[in-house]
């Protein structure tokens, strides 16, 4: 399939249901002057890193420039939002069955940063979540100290990330940086 797509000019989509969504882009463009190239850039980034990745459950993940941005920014699985000193990563937020807004999980002093921890919570989540567990029940269940402390070990988001990309390539045939 990956030859057929790649003649055809189209990437190739997971068949399955639960997969990554597609980055959202959230920018207060009425309300801010905010510096929008650098979310803009870190969705393009992020959407190419956890492209044809399966879930456990839909996930969506939104990049807002500043905190100007729309009000349901903060209740998608993972959230990143500009500041002038990096970005803040929460992570949990939920609209249904009720709206739940994420939880503060670190803050990113670089783009290289953000793009690492994001990429290694959603391996954690895709190795540690029951099937059908939405990412907020997740964090509820394993609790927010307990994916720090994995996530902010080198070594263990290190191996998270090999893995990440171990998968990608057994899908994809290449590696993507």
């Amino acid at each position: 399939l990956h030859a057929f797509y790649s003649e055809l000019n189209m990437p190739l989509r997971a068949a399955q249901k639960h997969t990554i969504r597609l980055v959202n882009n959230s920018f207060g463009e009425q309300y801010c002057q905010c510096h929008k190239e650098n979310a803009l850039q870190l969705s393009i980034d992020m959407e190419k890193e956890l492209d044809y990745l399966l879930t456990p459950h839909n996930v969506v993940l939104a990049v807002a420039a500043c905190k100007h941005s729309p009000v349901d920014l903060l209740t998608k699985d993972f959230s990143v939002i500009g500041f002038n000193r990096g970005w803040e990563i929460y992570v949990g937020g939920s609209i249904s069955p009720q709206m739940k807004q994420g939880e503060l999980f670190t803050v990113a002093k670089h783009d290289q940063d953000a793009k690492e921890l994001i990429c290694g919570l959603v391996q954690y989540y895709r190795e540690t979540a029951n099937y059908l567990e939405q990412v907020s029940d997740w964090v509820d269940r394993v609790g927010l100290i307990h994916i720090r402390e994995v996530l902010f070990d080198d070594v263990l988001r290190g191996l998270l990330l090999e893995r990440l990309e171990a998968e990608k390539f057994a899908f994809t045939g290449q590696f993507v940086k």
